[in-house]
């Protein structure tokens, strides 16, 4: 006997291949929850990919989304008008940075991505190449060393631009992905490309402290501050993959 049909949920347009879902991501304040890593040691860099799934709850002010701030400088983030920024510390000693010219939304799930390849820059939303252009014919430098240099939800070292929503499967690469790359990272979030990748917190943990690196580098993070750190939030299983739909 078959069951009714509106019993199924209604699936996606782009149903992928692979039937692992995601069920847990964080969900910060906007005040000052972040998860902290140490320092990476790896700069310079000529090359850089950096991606998140992202659900702000309000455009208004800068929310930085993640990057490194110590070896190597280089992070992206919301503007206060909504707009996808890029920002690095060159070779020189000087920062370089780009805004997207896009407006996001609040209250919806994003895909965004920012890949650096020197000297030119790519932006993407949900997949889409949104900018792209010179930006410097530089390597990305170290700036900050040591000061738990790789932050999510929070510009550590000035203490500012808190993240005000939900940030899951962030990861960082150290070399360029392919359009082709990028968008097998959407669709499978839960087995993304393996190659050059430097961080992966899945945040798959549902409790506790720690948010585990899945990358090679194994260099877990620590939710923080210690009184009250980012909560762990159920979801959706297709919510992520949805940004394609």
């Amino acid at each position: 006997m078959s069951l009714p049909i509106k019993v199924y949920r209604r699936l996606p347009r782009r149903f992928p291949k692979s039937l692992g879902f995601s069920k847990w991501a964080l969900d910060f304040d906007g005040t000052d929850d972040r998860v902290e890593h140490a320092d990476f040691g790896i700069a310079p860099l000529s090359s850089i990919t950096l991606e998140a799934f992202v659900y702000t709850r309000s455009i208004g002010a800068g929310q930085y989304i993640f990057g490194f701030e110590g070896d190597p400088a280089v992070l992206m983030a919301i503007t206060a008008d909504g707009d996808l920024y890029f920002w690095m510390w060159g070779t020189d000693d000087a920062s370089y940075s780009q805004t997207a010219g896009i407006t996001l939304s609040a209250n919806r799930w994003y895909h965004l991505a920012c890949i650096f390849d020197r000297p030119d820059l790519y932006m993407y939303r949900n997949g889409v190449e949104v900018w792209s252009g010179f930006l410097v014919d530089l390597d990305i430098s170290s700036r900050w060393v040591g000061e738990n240099a790789e932050w999510i939800g929070m510009l550590g070292h000035y203490a500012s631009g808190p993240f005000n929503g939900i940030i899951d499967e962030p990861r960082a690469y150290s070399r360029a992905l392919s359009l082709d790359e990028l968008h097998h990272n959407i669709i499978n979030y839960h087995d993304p490309v393996r190659s050059g990748l430097i961080l992966w917190d899945r945040f798959e943990e549902g409790q506790g402290t720690i948010a585990y690196d899945s990358s090679p580098t194994g260099n877990n993070g620590t939710l923080a501050p210690a009184g009250g750190p980012p909560e762990w939030s159920r979801r959706q299983k297709w919510e992520l993959r949805s940004v394609l739909g």
